[in-house]
């Protein structure tokens, strides 16, 4: 169906349509960092106990 006036509703939808996915993989991305700091953090601290 062809419109001659945009309706702001389709940008509205456009935007959350990149923004939800677009947050999503941002919090994977920061989980992941995370886990992989807290994995290093954890055997940095296990190397310095088994040194004294």
């Amino acid at each position: 169906m062809i419109r001659e006036a945009l309706d702001q509703w389709d940008y509205v939808i456009a935007a959350y349509a990149i923004a939800i996915p677009a947050i999503v993989a941002l919090l994977a991305f920061c989980w992941q960092r995370m886990r992989r700091a807290e994995r290093l953090r954890d055997a940095a601290r296990s190397e310095g106990k088994r040194k004294k």
